[in-house]
């Protein structure tokens, strides 16, 4: 490299060096201190009308120093930054800090802009099946798990919804909905009656009847040729394994890309979320790993289909299985 290009570079390397040290030095040591740094930059921030990172800098002070004044103020600024969903569960729990504490300056100030918050809220009821008995439904919405005593009041913000019922033994029921945007509004969504695995929709959970044996699933028959040999079955197995491993990679490729959608609506930059941007992370992460290993599951199939071959030739004897030859 020529001597005058690497100079230059060099003398930026050292000034990014020795600025480093600097900048550390300029920030308080102290986690209280640099907590009251970021407190007060976030209310600075806040009247210069930089919402997003106003509340950013009170996460952070929070993180720093959990204070119920600081939550309330992070409460207070996701509210007026729109993030409904996460200004409530916020609210709540600075109400919750202020009364536990005897703050009277801070309980009203968090039960008048929570009651705000929720009164914008849209709020559904969710109905399970009729053929279902509560104790043994588990209720999603937008895969975030819904306890049973919130059922009858999910809170809900503008865009499309999916409320989906599940119970062990049966098929899981679905219902959309999208809230527009607007005057809140009170849906009901009554989820189908469950039909059960493989059987019919009008029993009661946990009563799964037995039809009793039926032919077995599976069984691939060999189809006999001119020369006794027959098609080979595991080529057909391998090609089968290759397109379900790979349409099931797709499959959740595209899902774990819609969960990031959800984790980026309900969750906020220092990665807090409420209940649903939770749920969203963890189905994320294990959707991608699914994928990756379906992924490698039709790799593995496709390749042994390529090198199987098509026939097997036929065998002398009364031996009705598949003998392989070989050393190892």
């Amino acid at each position: 490299m020529n001597r005058s290009l690497r100079t230059p570079s060099v003398l930026l390397a050292l000034a990014a060096l020795s600025a480093a040290p600097l900048a550390r030095a300029q920030q308080p040591a102290d986690p209280l201190a640099r907590a009251n740094a970021l407190f007060d930059e976030g209310k600075q921030l806040q009247k210069d009308g930089k919402i997003a990172e106003a509340c950013e800098r009170y996460l952070e002070s929070y993180r720093l120093s959990p204070r119920g004044g600081t939550l309330l103020n992070a409460g207070l600024c996701h509210e007026q930054e729109g993030k409904l969903l996460v200004a409530r569960r916020e609210l709540r729990d600075a109400l919750a800090l202020a009364k536990r504490d005897g703050r009277s300056d801070r309980e009203p100030v968090a039960a008048d802009h929570l009651a705000a918050v929720e009164a914008k809220l849209s709020w559904a009821r969710i109905v399970p099946p009729k053929n279902a008995e509560a104790s043994a439904v588990e209720v999603r919405v937008d895969d975030a798990p819904i306890p049973r005593e919130d059922w009858a009041r999910v809170p809900l913000m503008p865009g499309p919804h999916v409320v989906m019922a599940s119970a062990r033994g049966f098929k899981n029921r679905e219902a959309k909905l999208t809230i527009a945007p607007g005057a809140p509004q009170s849906p009901t969504v009554q989820l189908e009656p469950f039909e059960a695995i493989g059987g019919e929709a009008n029993g009661a959970v946990g009563a799964v009847g037995n039809k009793g044996p039926g032919p077995a699933a599976g069984i691939v028959k060999p189809t006999p040729h001119a020369d006794g040999g027959h098609a080979n079955p595991w080529k057909v197995v391998a090609l089968v394994t290759g397109i379900v491993g790979a349409a099931a990679s797709l499959g959740m490729g595209a899902w774990a890309l819609e969960r990031k959608g959800v984790v980026r609506d309900h969750c906020d930059p220092e990665k807090r979320c409420d209940d649903t941007g939770d749920s969203a992370v963890s189905t994320g992460r294990a959707l991608v790993i699914g994928s990756t290993v379906a992924l490698g599951v039709s790799a593995v199939g496709f390749g042994a289909w390529f090198f199987i071959p098509s026939r097997v030739g036929a065998t002398t004897g009364q031996s009705t299985g598949i003998t392989f030859h070989g050393t190892f």
